[in-house]
């Protein structure tokens, strides 16, 4: 048994005057049962703080390593990789409202890819970056889907839109979560192609021919074969 000058105690097993082996360490905030190598949590342990977060799991030099369980007091918990102290690797994070996160994290931040369950039956899934939805990526709504490009969390480049049930869908390019640029509609297999600005559709081609003109002038070629989908072909898209 070890008394420290801030009332700290450890007791357990010692090498060469440190802790080494199994032990417990004990404060006034926190409690540690596991291994210990260089008077340091190293190996497995379960720690307690006094506001009722609870890790367990690997450590090395007192901070969290490898692979763990963590639970916070309003019942949220992460179940995953970490390095250095902190969420990195492939990682399971349930919300205290339902939501769930499953994927991969970098820096204790949701990074990469991953999916995300949110509350109310809507699911994400694709690309992160910063905690935001970020790079490519699927939303499914009970009653529509998008697939497509995002940055910092908004929709942003190329994406399809589908309502299922209103039978319409919108093909082409967004901007801060907007409409925005080139675009083809389909509504019932009624077809417009069209700039959309900011949500609003500015101006209406005549024709295809017209459209995939507009289409060559701005260089967005590699987009054509997409524009040339029907609605049935949004549908099996989306149902795949």
């Amino acid at each position: 048994i070890k008394i420290m000058a801030n009332e700290a105690q450890y007791i357990g097993y010692f090498k060469n005057d440190k802790s080494e082996g199994y032990g417990q360490f004990i404060t006034d905030t926190d409690t540690y049962y596991g291994e210990f190598l260089n008077d340091q949590a190293n190996g497995f342990g379960i720690y307690r703080h006094k506001n009722e977060t609870i890790y367990v799991g690997d450590w090395k030099n007192d901070l969290r390593e490898k692979y763990g369980i963590e639970k916070w007091k309003d019942n949220s918990s992460y179940i995953g990789e970490f390095d250095a102290g902190e969420k990195n690797g492939i990682g399971r994070y349930t919300f205290n409202n339902g939501s769930r996160y499953e994927g991969e994290w970098k820096d204790n931040k949701i990074e990469g890819y991953g999916v995300y369950y949110f509350s109310g039956k809507r699911i994400y899934i694709g690309e992160w970056k910063n905690n935001l939805k970020d790079g490519f990526g699927e939303f499914i709504w009970s009653d529509k889907i998008y697939i497509g490009f995002y940055s910092n969390d908004k929709k942003h480049g190329f994406g399809i839109y589908y309502w299922k049930k209103l039978d319409k869908a919108f093909m082409g390019f967004w901007k801060n979560g907007k409409q925005y640029g080139f675009g083809k509609l389909i509504n019932k297999n009624k077809i417009v192609y069209g700039k959309w600005i900011d949500d609003n559709l500015e101006v209406i081609y005549n024709n295809e021919d017209e459209a995939f003109n507009e289409l060559e002038k701005q260089n967005l070629k590699g987009y054509e074969y997409i524009f040339l989908f029907s609605l049935d072909d949004v549908c099996n898209y989306c149902k795949e």
